[in-house]
């Protein structure tokens, strides 16, 4: 129950607390993947927490968005310490407008990374941040950036494509300020991944052998 009541507090403390729960869990005879189930959806929550918060500062977008999450966390299995993988689904606009939605995005997702890095996920390393302008997009460009990777096959594209490839929408922002746990358009991106790797599955086979010769 102290553990518990941990979880309850400010989003620093419940990053804090992960250690703590974690361990006792284990100590109790919980399997190590419920675990690790555990941490993932602790730290999904707090991604959520982190955006109302940045938001808050922000004022409502101009187009709906969706957070995405990537890497370890998009796949439900991150541990106490991940760093950031993330990204925005913008919604569409008309390319006239890109000043005013892009100068929204960039000083929201400004705080929302540092917001997590605060709180306790680390700055990427390799940049894979809505921060940065690649990892913040409308649903055709990301469409057009997964199908390039696909195409290249080498270099930078397999390695963002190892990382993206696992996203998952972790809220929806509506143009009123509000904020759902909803997969947003998720769930469209992934279909057109879907048909990109169909068309192209070398791209399948040369991250096959990337994994392979990086190891684990």
């Amino acid at each position: 129950m102290q553990h518990l009541d941990l979880l309850s507090g400010d989003a620093a403390a419940v990053k804090r607390a992960q250690a703590g729960l974690a361990a006792a869990l284990m100590d109790e005879g919980l399997p190590a993947v419920d675990v690790v189930a555990l941490v993932s959806e602790v730290n999904l929550d707090l991604h959520r927490r982190v955006l109302a918060e940045a938001l808050a500062a922000s004022g409502p977008p101009p187009v709906p968005a969706t957070l995405l999450v990537m890497g370890s966390v998009g796949r439900g299995e991150s541990l106490l310490r991940p760093d950031q993988d993330n990204g925005l689904i913008l919604g569409a606009y008309p390319d006239e407008d890109h000043a005013t939605v892009d100068g929204w995005a960039r000083g929201f997702a400004e705080r929302l990374n540092a917001g997590l890095d605060a709180v306790g996920f680390p700055y990427c390393k390799g940049g894979v941040m809505a921060r940065n302008p690649l990892w913040r997009k409308r649903l055709a460009e990301w469409d057009a950036q997964f199908r390039l990777w696909a195409e290249r096959r080498s270099g930078a594209a397999l390695l963002f494509a190892d990382i993206a490839f696992d996203f998952r929408g972790a809220a929806e922002i509506g143009t009123d300020g509000s904020i759902t746990a909803g997969s947003g358009e998720a769930p469209a991106l992934r279909r057109r991944l879907a048909a990109t790797l169909a068309a192209i599955p070398a791209l399948l086979a040369a991250l096959a052998e990337q994994g392979e010769r990086l190891g684990v």
